[in-house]
């Protein structure tokens, strides 16, 4: 809350600045900037249309020029193919004498000639016995030739032959022993095998890459031509143009906007580049270098020249690569540039020319800040004026606001004396309408106010009665100052203080438990969790233990960060439910003392009933052996025999199991051997009933974790159930196969199969399903305790029937290897499932592949029960196996738990109730379940990282 204030005055001033003064300036600034705007928008039009002038121009400039330079390349080309084949001529004319030439120490022979005549060099690297004197005077003639050439065109800087056997005829001569290497091997140069059959098939002229003459004339290019005799390269002609004399060439064409002009060879290495380009491309035109590496190797432009090799100019490279002509913007030194290019066709070379755009908006921009200034001086005019303008306003307010101060403090002192008490102050003179109101109001508002208080006080003592009356007292929990304060009976009945600020006082008062619950809950309530309550018990002054019910919530937030600052709440008196909940534990554990006393009556009844069944059971048999007579009557009493030690053997098992609880002993069990011992066991009965009794597909696996005495009564029974409830000529198979670290035992025959409906009722005790009426002996227990002991042995059982066609019964059990060590326990998560569909089942199993073991129930009595065996990480639940009933699980997790709870997901075909949220229900999944939504889910809470079912 912002306490600063401010005067009337200021207020007015504010008020009126920012209703009036301020859009009056603004609408002048949107005026100005409109004017700005409007200047800027016409400087841009003339630009892009000088720009898109400069193109066109710069276009037809640059296609002038190439086609200028074109000319002259191709008069060049012309004439290199002339003196081609006037040296073809000459080196099949007629033989004349050998020439006269000066030969070296290391076997040159060479005529360096004067400034007009022509040199002559014939390199050592052809030994003197082998070189072709008169090839040298025939070539002579061609002196007049070569010098016309030279003279006629200023761009050449030398004429020159080379032959295949490095013979080399240049015009003007130089001091040629000098300055080339003695065994120079000419035709491994550049210019030489461009000229061959591989690389000119054509014959034609030819130019070459810009080079570093050996002659010493400095960097060059030269126009080559072969020289054949038939179908052998003889030599190549050249005419050499220098670096230098092409730039002053191209100096003398125009460029609109004192743009330049430079040459790029076909792989976009920089041939020729005037001193403006330097500096844009920061590069040096090489027109001078020393000669000592030239004259031994071939020297061309480094790679520096490319403009391939450098990142600065990618975008320029690209388009000339992609088009032979166009005009591309691009940036030297951060100023912007137009290069427009064109090809030139004879050599492939392309001709850029390169404007920048400064000089052609340079009139343009001119104007534009002209304008520019003269939108400034408004702008000051105005501010000068509205300072005045100002200052007239200040005036004015001041006096105003002197005229309302007095009033409104007259009705400022109305409130603070209607705020101590006095509830009709005097009210303040004034010739206001609007302030007379208020003072009238304010002094209204006083007589209401002392209504006000009077009834307040009547509802106060109303509140006291009922709080009385409902409840020991409120309690209220100051956050910040750590301060418990109490108000009704809570004080006088138990001897404590209004205002605890100490609390030891209270928790020695407390139990250990009791201390502990209440530190719990005060912390929940400031983190925002729902709880239910807290239970405490205290001495009231009398001496007597009472039982408190302590609820809560939260009264009051911080607005600024939403954190708890009051706390407050209700004490009750629950001593007599205390009381009702004591005698229901009792009367509970009266029940299971009586369900014991019957367990134990039922064993101990089946035990004596067991001795006279025996001796029954023996003596009819030795009446049936020796008076063979009286079979008739006797086999009846040795199946009577036989039924009731059967329903009494049923009733020792059904009462031991419940008895013995956790006593099965679990160890891994050979499966394959305990089927056989099954079937053999059962083979007889088999027979007898004339049914075919084998055993199936066994898969070879791990042992099953099981009880070996148990397991072998399960698979007796399933057996026993399969014979008996077969038909003549029928097959019973038994069969075992392993999935997902579980193994699952099937016991399949050929009977009469089970409905539908009563396949519900299979596994209740003492249910047979409407056989109770026929010959067929039984008890109905033997279903029900298969069932007891698949789950007392972390399995499952379940049937799958088809009426008239039979049954398939199955056990599943973990095997040996899902058993999780000590060290895997460590690693993965248990979870436990509350689920009845086989599907569903399976389904859960697949999603929590590899990453949790996973125990299912299809009960709700046990799932307490296993997560007594064995601790929980997750806890899932089918809300439509359980239904209204998981209220009351919820309730006695949170109790039993507390903290410790594991958490809840809720899986439901139907809308999920909301209030499940508030019982420890951290997830809700709709049915049929997603696995990669149930392992993103369980992720959360599992605080794993799990991939994707695949």
């Amino acid at each position: 809350m912002n306490d600063k204030t401010i005067s009337l005055r200021h207020w007015m001033w504010k008020a009126l600045a920012s209703t009036a003064l301020i859009p009056l300036i603004a609408v002048e600034l949107v005026l100005i900037g409109i004017y700005l705007f409007t200047n800027q928008s016409i400087r841009n039009t003339q630009i892009d249309y000088l720009h898109e002038t400069a193109v066109s121009d710069l276009t037809e400039s640059v296609g002038q020029n190439t086609h200028i330079i074109n000319t002259e390349l191709s008069q060049l080309g012309n004439d290199a193919n002339l003196f081609a084949r006037l040296t073809e001529h000459a080196l099949q004319g007629e033989q004349h004498a050998p020439a006269i030439l000066a030969t070296s120490a290391d076997g040159v022979r060479y005529d360096n000639g004067a400034d007009d005549q022509v040199a002559s060099f014939y390199s050592s690297h052809t030994p003197l016995a082998s070189q072709d004197l008169g090839k040298v005077t025939r070539l002579a003639t061609l002196d007049p030739l070569i010098k016309q050439l030279k003279d006629r065109n200023p761009l050449i800087a030398s004429v020159y032959f080379n032959s295949w056997d490095s013979y080399n005829r240049i015009y003007p001569g130089f001091d040629i022993l000098q300055q080339y290497p003695h065994n120079m091997n000419i035709p491994e140069y550049n210019f030489y095998y461009l000229a061959d059959a591989s690389n000119n098939p054509q014959r034609s002229s030819r130019w070459t890459e810009v080079y570093l003459d050996p002659a010493g004339n400095g960097w060059m290019m030269s126009a080559i031509a072969p020289v054949y005799s038939g179908d052998f390269l003889e030599g190549v002609v050249g005419l050499d143009i220098t670096v230098s004399g092409i730039l002053k060439q191209i100096g003398e064409l125009k460029v609109p906007w004192d743009g330049y002009l430079m040459l790029v060879a076909p792989d976009l290495t920089i041939m020729v580049m005037p001193e403006a380009g330097e500096h844009d491309f920061k590069l040096i035109e090489l027109t001078a270098h020393a000669y000592t590496q030239a004259v031994s190797n071939e020297m061309l432009k480094p790679q520096t020249f490319n403009l391939r090799y450098n990142d600065a100019h990618d975008a320029l490279a690209n388009a000339i690569e992609s088009q032979p002509r166009g005009v591309l913007t691009t940036r030297f030194e951060g100023r912007a540039h137009l290069v427009a290019w064109d090809t030139v066709a004879n050599t492939g070379w392309h001709l850029l020319a390169v404007v920048d755009e400064a000089a052609i908006t340079a009139t343009t921009d001119t104007l534009a800040t002209h304008y520019r200034q003269v939108g400034y001086w408004l702008i000051g005019g105005l501010v000068i004026f509205y300072l005045g303008f100002f200052l007239f306003i200040w005036w004015r307010v001041k006096h105003l606001s002197q005229a309302l101060v007095h009033p409104l403090a007259g009705v400022s002192q109305m409130m603070a004396q209607i705020g101590q008490g006095h509830w009709q102050p005097d009210r303040p003179q004034t010739d206001i309408d609007e302030l007379a109101s208020m003072a009238r109001s304010a002094s209204s508002m006083g007589e209401q106010l002392n209504e006000a208080q009077d009834s307040r006080q009547v509802a106060q003592q109303r509140l006291t009665v009922v709080m009385e009356s409902s409840t020991e007292g409120l309690w209220e929990f100051d956050v910040a100052k750590r301060e418990l304060n109490l108000r009704g009976s809570l004080c006088h009945r138990f001897n404590l203080p209004e205002k605890i600020s100490d609390h030891r006082l209270l928790h020695d008062r407390l139990q250990p438990a009791d201390s502990e619950a209440l530190i719990r809950f005060i912390k929940d309530l400031e983190k925002g969790r729902y709880h239910n309550g807290c239970e405490l018990r205290l001495v009231d002054h009398h001496g007597k233990t009472v039982w408190l019910q302590c609820r809560g919530r939260v009264l009051a937030r911080d607005p600024d960060n939403g954190k708890p600052l009051l706390l407050a709440g209700t004490c009750m008196d629950i001593n007599g439910l205390k009381n009702v909940e004591t005698d229901l534990r009792l009367k509970t554990l009266e029940a299971e003392t009586a369900s014991l006393a019957k367990s134990r009556f039922i064993s101990s009844m089946t035990h004596e009933l067991k001795t006279p069944l025996n001796a029954i059971h023996g003596f009819a048999q030795l009446l049936s052996y020796n008076n063979p007579g009286s079979a008739g009557p006797v086999d009846e009493i040795i199946r009577a025999s036989n039924h009731l030690c059967q329903l009494v053997n049923d009733l020792l098992s059904w009462s031991s199991v419940q008895a013995e609880q956790a006593r099965l002993q679990l160890a891994p069990i050979d499966t394959t051997q305990l089927l056989r011992e099954c079937v053999d066991m059962v083979s007889r009965d088999a027979q007898e009933a004339e049914l075919t009794l084998s055993l199936g597909e066994i898969q070879v696996g791990p042992g099953i974790i099981a009880d070996a005495r148990r397991l072998r009564q399960v698979i007796l029974n399933l057996l026993s159930n399969a014979i008996k409830y077969n038909r003549p000529g029928g097959a019973v198979t038994v069969s075992c196969r392993h999935e997902h670290g579980r193994a699952r035992i099937y016991v399949e025959d050929s009977g009469l199969g089970i409905d539908s409906q009563a396949r519900t009722r299979l596994f209740e005790p003492f249910q047979r399903l409407g056989q109770e009426n026929t010959a067929i002996p039984g008890t109905g227990i033997g279903l029900a305790l298969c069932k007891e002991l698949a789950q007392r042995m972390n399995g499952e059982i379940g049937v799958t029937s088809t009426l008239g066609s039979g049954s398939l019964f199955w056990i599943e059990l973990p095997c040996a290897q899902s058993e999780p060590t000590a060290a895997a326990s460590n690693r993965q998560a248990s979870v436990l499932c509350l689920q009845q569909d086989n599907a569903e089942r399976a389904l859960i199993r697949q999603a929590f592949k590899n990453i949790a073991s996973v125990r299912i129930v299809d009960e709700d009595r046990l799932v307490l029960e296993q997560m007594s065996q064995a601790p929980v990480q997750l806890l899932l639940i089918d809300l439509d196996c359980i239904g209204s009933a998981i209220q009351a699980l919820l309730v006695s997790l949170q109790e039993l738990y507390e903290a410790r709870c594991p958490p809840v997901i809720v899986m439901s075909s139907q809308e999920i109730p909301r209030y499940l949220l508030n019982l420890n229900c951290q997830g809700l999944l709709s049915k049929p379940v997603d696995p990669d939504e149930l392992r993103e889910l369980a992720a959360v809470f599992l605080c794993e990282d799990i991939q994707r079912v695949p």
